[in-house]
């Protein structure tokens, strides 16, 4: 006798991750103020993320794009940030990475995201968007 067919269950179909740097919150912890405003603090995206009206502070947007809604620019962070050279933590800000040497520091881990105008890691899409609200 012959066997009968064996259901398949249909799956949906699995994207491939992306590896696009155009718009990523950066993976740096960020210098802001504590909530009273009184003592410097280093915080990351997850941080704002939490309570999301953190999006309103300086320079929070360029550094957290996706948690923030920022992604229709292509810019590099406003904030400083810390990073990890020569192992070392060092604190710095895009400036720092655009003055010399700027495909070295693009590498360290992070800074592509973080500085992303400046180390060239916008789509074309993004740059034609960059801060031209008027097309």
């Amino acid at each position: 006798t012959p066997t009968p067919p064996v259901p398949t269950i249909p799956t949906a179909p699995v994207s491939a991750p992306t590896t696009d740097t155009s718009c990523s919150d950066s993976t740096l912890r960020f210098r802001t103020m504590n909530g009273l405003g009184t003592k410097v603090v280093w915080r990351d995206c997850t941080w704002v993320n939490n309570k999301p009206y953190r999006c309103n502070n300086e320079g929070i947007i360029s550094h957290c794009p996706v948690t923030c809604n920022g992604c229709d620019t292509c810019q590099d962070s406003e904030a400083r940030f810390k990073l990890v050279k020569d192992g070392r933590r060092i604190a710095r800000n895009c400036d720092w990475v655009a003055t010399k040497k700027t495909a070295i520091r693009c590498g360290y881990e992070g800074v592509a995201e973080t500085c992303r105008d400046t180390c060239d890691a916008c789509t074309e899409e993004d740059e034609g968007r960059d801060n031209n609200i008027f097309e």
